[in-house]
């Protein structure tokens, strides 16, 4: 008599199994990536390249060396509720960025404001005398131009602004001589443009914002010295070092 006999559960071993299961026989096919319901899949398996701190994937499939240089975005502050200080504290990195540029779109509360720039350090502003500021101003569509500095707490952005959106960018580079404004050396300076309302006139400030060599800000604040901000948006990118 032959009778067909049932492996026990748990029982048939590799040893017992001649060639291999076709993947049509298995419950979930392995060869479908959407099946990966766990796990991490071996950086091995993404791309060729030695996959590291440094490196990242790039659309061919290797690991290489990240790229340098470029702007990259920092900080975003916004909002419709009213402010007088627009503070971003701990985001100068003078290891990662050679320069910074500040994007920001304004609206003051009342008429006849004064907007300024400071910078900060450890969430306080720095407000000394140390201040410089150089400018090249147009009165009209011909005008004379001036130049000049002086030292004062902190950096005009715009004079006797409206309660209408004003729009402005701040290039912010640290380091670098400033001998023609009257100082020798300076940890900050920049460029920004100026507006004022009441005579139209139509400035730009060139040179440094603050010069004491012991004092590195990580942080800076824009201020509505007259009344608040209803309604700011302001963008902070660093352009990455080479």
């Amino acid at each position: 008599a032959v009778a067909t006999q049932t492996p026990g559960t748990g029982t048939v071993t590799n040893d017992m199994l001649a060639g291999s299961i076709a993947n049509s026989k298995l419950a979930t096919d392995p060869l479908n990536a959407s099946n990966l319901a766990s796990g991490t899949v071996p950086t091995a398996r993404l791309g060729s390249g030695t996959a590291s701190s440094s490196t990242v994937l790039f659309g061919d499939q290797t690991f290489k060396t990240a790229p340098s240089g470029g702007l990259k975005f920092i900080s975003k502050l916004e909002s419709t509720s009213d402010e007088d200080i627009l503070a971003f504290d701990s985001i100068i990195d003078n290891t990662t960025y050679s320069a910074y540029k500040v994007i920001a779109t304004l609206k003051s509360a009342s008429n006849n404001a004064d907007i300024d720039f400071r910078w900060r350090d450890g969430g306080s502003a720095l407000t000394s005398s140390n201040y410089c500021n150089a400018n090249f101003a147009y009165t009209g569509e011909v005008g004379t131009a001036n130049t000049g500095h002086t030292n004062i707490a902190h950096a005009n952005i715009a004079t006797d602004v409206g309660t209408r959106t004003i729009s402005f960018e701040m290039t912010l580079i640290p380091t670098g001589s400033i001998a023609n404004m009257g100082v020798s050396t300076g940890h900050w300076r920049g460029h920004i443009g100026n507006y004022n309302s009441g005579t139209r006139k139509a400035r730009i400030m060139i040179g440094a914002f603050y010069y004491v060599n012991s004092t590195v800000p990580d942080g800076f604040e824009i201020v509505n010295q007259t009344s608040n901000f209803e309604d700011y948006e302001i963008f902070v990118y660093g352009m990455v070092k080479a």
